[in-house]
C-alpha cells in the first residue's frame, strides 16, 4: 500500500484505533468460544485454537520485516536528500535540509505504522470473521 509520508501520522493513528476495538472483541469472542468448548472441543473449535498461536508468530514475523524494509527505505531516501548522486563532487547539500524535514518528522511513525499493520490486517479479519458466528 503506496501512501504519501505525510499520512503516515494519520495511518498510524487508525490502526491503533482499529486495534483498540478489534482485539478485545477478537479475545472476548474467543474466550467465549472456549468456554462453551468444554472438555470435548469441536473440531471446528481445535482448529481455530490451534490458529491462534500461529497467527501471532506470523502476525509479529510480518510485522518486524514490513519494519525493516520500511526503516531500509527511508534511510535510502534520507541519504539521497542530502547526497548528491556523485559524493566526490558535492558531498552534502545543505540546502536539502528543508526538503527533508516532512520525512524526518514522519519517519517514525511511517515505520511503526508498517510494524503495526500486519496484526492491524489479522486482527480486524478475526473480528470481521468471529463476529459473524459459529460455523
Amino acid at each position: 500500500m503506496k501512501t504519501s509520508r505525510r499520512s503516515a501520522p494519520r495511518r498510524l493513528a487508525r490502526q491503533t484505533a482499529d486495534l483498540s476495538l478489534a482485539a478485545p472483541l477478537v479475545v472476548a469472542q474467543r474466550m467465549t468460544r472456549f468456554a462453551q468448548a468444554g472438555a470435548r472441543p469441536r473440531h471446528s473449535d481445535r482448529r481455530e485454537f490451534a490458529q491462534m498461536g500461529s497467527e501471532k508468530l506470523i502476525a509479529f514475523t510480518q510485522g518486524w520485516y514490513a519494519m525493516w524494509v520500511e526503516y531500509s527505505r527511508v534511510q535510502l531516501q534520507l541519504w539521497h536528500q542530502f547526497f548528491s548522486p556523485t559524493l566526490f563532487q558535492q558531498p552534502f547539500r545543505a540546502a536539502s535540509m528543508p526538503s527533508a524535514l516532512p520525512l524526518l518528522f514522519t519517519w517514525p511513525a511511517s515505520v511503526l505504522s508498517a510494524g503495526l499493520a500486519p496484526v492491524h490486517r489479522k486482527a480486524v479479519s478475526n473480528a470481521r470473521r468471529l463476529s459473524r458466528g459459529r460455523r
